[in-house]
Parts: C-alpha cells; structure tokens; sequence
C-alpha cells in the first residue's frame, strides 16, 4: 500500500526539504550575474524564509500558510524582464529535478509558476 500525503509539501518533506530546496535555487540564481542584480540590498535570509513559505503554499499549504507583500507589489520597480522570469523558472525546474521531484509534480508546480508571470514581469 502506498503512502497517503495531505499535499505536495507534504509529500517531499515538509520545511526542511523545501528549505533545502529554496537555498540550492538561490545560489543557483545568485551565481549567475544577470539574476543577481535582482536581490542588491536584499536581506537573502529573510526572502529564503520568505520563499520556503511562497512554495509552501504552491505546494498545497493553506494561503494563510503564506502571508507577505501581493507578487505584483513585491516585483514593482525591478523592472524584471521576460527573459529573467525564464531563466528563474527553468532554474527551478531544474533544481526540483535535482531533488527527484516527480515529472507530474513539477509540472504542477512549474504551473502555478507561470500563474504569476503577468505579477511579475516588468512591474
């Protein structure tokens, strides 16, 4: 008998494998110069925690789960391309893919990602 999970948080190991998940990303995003520029100033702890809430509520979580700034309002002023939100989310992709997330499960995830494109390009 398989294993029975509430939601895709769940599923993959709840807060310590998502933040995992979210740091492996960042560093990913943070070694390559033209995304790095996005997060100058930016207190990188908070927003992992931050981000670790973010897909926690992709992942199934309730919205109250995740609170903070609305997409659009947290994106104006840094004028984030089509081209950089692409290159965040195949990063993403392939960090899930890294972590033997399942084909069907990223592909909700990856999904839900693209729900939020108009939010944040070029805001």
């Amino acid at each position: 008998m398989s294993e029975v999970f509430e939601t895709l948080f769940d599923k993959y190991g709840g807060v310590p494998v998502v933040t995992e998940i979210v740091a492996t990303f960042y560093a990913r995003i943070m070694s390559r110069p033209n995304l790095a520029r996005y997060f100058r100033n930016t207190d990188m702890d908070a927003l992992k925690m931050h981000q670790v809430k973010f897909i926690a509520y992709v992942m199934g979580k309730p919205a109250q789960f995740y609170q903070g700034r609305d997409l659009q309002t947290a994106h104006t002023g840094f004028s984030i391309s089509e081209k950089s939100f692409n290159e965040v989310a195949s990063i993403l992709e392939w960090t899930l893919e890294d972590f033997q997330v399942e084909d069907a499960d990223i592909q909700t995830i990856m999904e839900a990602v693209e729900n939020t494109r108009p939010l944040i390009v070029n805001h």
